[in-house]
């Protein structure tokens, strides 16, 4: 995990090794399957992550893989499978934050509901704002948590609403939140942050944040559909002088 924070997921994919060498199963499915993901391997992680879902009976850590497998099929472009594995997640964990995040994501990447991805990044952020730490020292991982969803929202607010106060102020919120020892996690709210100003036509904002989720996940999933996003808009410019 200290390696997967640091953005390090060749590293995080060879420790799984070791879960497998103690016959930790379901544990080295779920974690290679991730840092598969992560690293845009999707065809070979997702057979882990069937396997991951088969073997796990506890509802919250079943509800994480059907959400792991549906990001996966997500990031393929297979939208219905991913919003299968989804509603899964929530039917196993009614009210889990993540998962209402998933399905505003999920309606913002497809891009053909924006007021359903508002109902669902406000969801996300609700239930966030309630939880509690279940365990010492998952304090951070909550505030992580949040940060993500008031992320998303800002997403959402920027596609439905063009409401740019409220952005601002989401995101305002979202990144000191989260602080910067996580980075993974920090540059899919950059992300997030980027697609939220792109949205609303900022052009440098937008720069600025796909620029620093590339910068925090050089070689993960956030920054390389950061720097493919900034790449595109790029060529939207140029056309634009150009015509």
């Amino acid at each position: 995990m200290q390696a997967y924070r640091r953005g390090d997921y060749e590293t995080a994919l060879r420790a799984t090794e070791g879960l497998r060498a103690a016959d930790q199963e379901t544990s080295y499915c779920f974690f290679r399957g991730s840092m598969l993901m992560h690293l845009g391997r999707l065809d070979e992680a997702e057979p882990l992550q069937r396997r991951a879902v088969l073997r796990q009976s506890d509802p919250r850590r079943s509800a994480l893989a059907y959400s792991q497998l549906g990001q996966n099929l997500q990031e393929q472009g297979r939208y219905d499978d991913a919003m299968d594995c989804f509603e899964a997640a929530l039917r196993r964990c009614p009210g889990k934050g993540s998962v209402y995040r998933h399905l505003a994501e999920l309606q913002l990447h497809r891009g053909d509901c924006p007021t359903e991805a508002l109902k669902w990044a406000n969801m996300a952020t609700g239930a966030e704002r309630a939880s509690e730490a279940e365990t010492p020292g998952m304090e951070e991982v909550n505030r992580l948590n949040l940060g993500l969803a008031l992320s998303a929202l800002a997403w959402a607010v920027a596609v439905a609403r063009q409401d740019r106060a409220r952005v601002d102020q989401l995101m305002n919120e979202a990144i000191p939140l989260m602080g910067s020892n996580a980075k993974p996690y920090l540059a899919q709210a950059h992300y997030h942050a980027g697609r939220a100003y792109s949205a609303l036509g900022d052009l440098g904002k937008q720069a600025e944040h796909f620029d620093e989720a590339a910068r925090l996940d050089p070689k993960g999933t956030w920054g390389c559909l950061a720097k493919s996003s900034s790449r595109a808009g790029s060529k939207s410019r140029t056309a634009g002088f150009a015509s």
